[in-house]
């Protein structure tokens, strides 16, 4: 992987309000009040804020007047965008959304994968079309909840955009579930799957695609599912209103960087109206300038963002969060690991250590809607899942990879007392935790993973699976299969496996590490 020399490490905040001219669920709301408070505490800390609007807004709303006269110094301007009956009728494109509104969000109406790859062109030339009309010149900024490899291709190559983000990690929430892909910071999506990393500089849209919302690191992947989806543990102002939650996230997020940069979006949607986000809101530009001014973050423009990780890397580089901070009571502590080839999330809860996500990044695996529009209100994109602790936890269970030592005849879940992290590596995540039943080392690479038990008794590791992916083991791999697409995990450091119905189980040979290379 080629990269600059970075002195620093980046702490970046980009504060992103997007903008919607009306929603019909909540016709009382005014939306442009939101806009003008916020564009005053922006103003008031001196913040490079980015305002992402969309088509319909520039079209009949008081934005494009409002920012011409008074956008703070420093903001930058985009599009959301989100598909509505206004913006598909100034595209020649038919609307998908429901008779008699002008937005709706199910995911065939507002997203481009409602859409045939035309009518995305169409939706796009129209968008840039409008901007540019308003304001002179195309926006380096372009995002939605979610925006295909197709869509993004084309504005790469025809608008060079410079950067773009779509939806935090989440299941069912609004419809949409974009799940087991680059966890957090940014990374260049595959040609042929936007929630993928691409592989190479060959296979790679040259976009950086930033993470949005600010998740809990620790708390938001297994939050419970409800009628609408996961439960939200993140910086949305709506959500998110206790100064002592938005330190502790800052601090996990940013405390601890093993590798070059990490990143958190805060701002709101205008759509929720003030009196709902006022309190969050507030609180969150106060400590967001305390933060600055302690050195603990910085605060940049999406665009800036995306040409900063623009200069520095070619390819994805490796991100890694370390919060060794619970919010809630239970405690826990959570890593997770992002890199081209995979992402993986180790936890730990009193004196066990478990491994709750790995998902492999393969390029081969296409987008669902890549080449065919989305027909349903819900949409679903994902990765190819080896270890899915939440989609196949059972009864409230969290499936999990673990280690377990052989003791007095029987097999048990080692415990460990300490746990340290190595921050000093480049672009690695290194973990030990030590205890009565030894000591484990975890190392994190851009395609691997190590484990290590220094117990002087047999060990092994117990992978859960899903027989729905789940095809074999192998003495050297893994061979799963998922939409029809079949990968592997490979192996070294193994003396036998074994098969349960639940789980495999990897026996680890003597005085050897265990490696999963992805």
């Amino acid at each position: 992987m080629h990269r600059k020399e970075i002195i620093m490490k980046k702490k970046i905040c980009s504060i992103i309000n997007f903008i919607r001219l009306e929603d019909h669920r909540m016709p009382e709301i005014d939306h442009l009040e939101p806009v003008m408070e916020q564009m005053k505490l922006i103003g008031k800390y001196r913040f490079p804020a980015t305002w992402l609007m969309q088509t319909d807004a520039m079209l009949e709303g008081p934005y494009p007047e409002l920012f011409q006269r008074e956008l703070p110094e420093g903001n930058e301007l985009g599009i959301w965008l989100e598909i509505t009956r206004l913006h598909c009728e100034a595209a020649g494109v038919e609307f998908r959304g429901r008779d008699g509104v002008n937005w709706d969000h199910h995911s065939q109406a507002s997203l481009t994968i409602g859409y045939r790859r035309s009518e995305r062109i169409a939706l796009v030339e129209a968008s840039m079309k409008i901007f540019h009309e308003k304001f002179g010149y195309y926006p380096r900024s372009v995002a939605a909840w979610y925006l295909d490899a197709f869509t993004l291709g084309y504005l790469e190559e025809k608008y060079h955009i410079t950067a773009t983000a779509n939806c935090r990690d989440q299941w069912g929430t609004d419809g949409y579930s974009i799940w087991g892909g680059f966890w957090a910071g940014a990374y260049y999506p595959s040609r042929g799957n936007a929630n993928l990393p691409g592989e190479d500089e060959s296979g790679q849209i040259r976009v950086p695609l930033f993470r949005m919302l600010g998740s809990c690191p620790v708390n938001q992947y297994d939050s419970s599912l409800g009628e609408n989806g996961q439960g939200v543990c993140t910086l949305e102002p709506t959500a998110c209103k206790d100064p002592r939650w938005m330190k502790i996230l800052f601090r996990n997020m940013f405390g601890n960087l093993a590798t070059d940069y990490s990143y958190v979006q805060l701002g709101q949607e205008n759509s929720f109206g003030w009196p709902r986000m006022k309190d969050g809101y507030v609180m969150q530009m106060e400590e967001l300038a305390k933060a600055c001014a302690a050195g603990e973050a910085e605060v940049m423009t999406m665009g800036d963002s995306g040409e900063w990780f623009l200069s520095n890397y070619r390819v994805t580089p490796p991100l890694a969060t370390v919060a060794l901070e619970d919010p809630e009571p239970a405690g826990r502590q959570a890593f997770w690991y992002n890199s081209r080839y995979y992402r993986a999330s180790l936890t730990r809860r009193g004196k066990h250590l478990a491994l709750r996500d790995l998902h492999c990044f393969d390029n081969r695996y296409r987008e669902t809607y890549l080449e065919s529009r989305c027909h349903t209100h819900a949409m679903i994109a994902d990765a190819l899942p080896v270890v899915e602790g939440f989609l196949w936890q059972k009864n409230g269970v969290p499936a999990a990879m673990k280690i377990e030592i052989q003791d007095s005849g029987s097999w048990k879940e080692p415990e460990f007392d300490t746990l340290s992290v190595d921050t000093a590596t480049d672009n690695r995540l290194e973990i030990m935790a030590s205890g009565k039943n030894g000591t484990v080392f975890w190392c994190f690479t851009e395609s691997s993973v190590m484990i290590r038990l220094d117990a002087g008794a047999p060990w092994r590791i117990l992978l859960p699976v899903n027989p729905e992916v789940f095809r074999r083991a192998e003495p050297e791999k893994l061979v799963f299969e998922h939409n029809g697409c079949v990968y592997e995990t490979g192996l070294s450091g193994i003396s036998g496996t074994d098969e349960t119905e639940t789980a495999v189980l990897l026996e680890a040979a003597s005085g050897k590490a265990v490696h999963f290379y992805l």
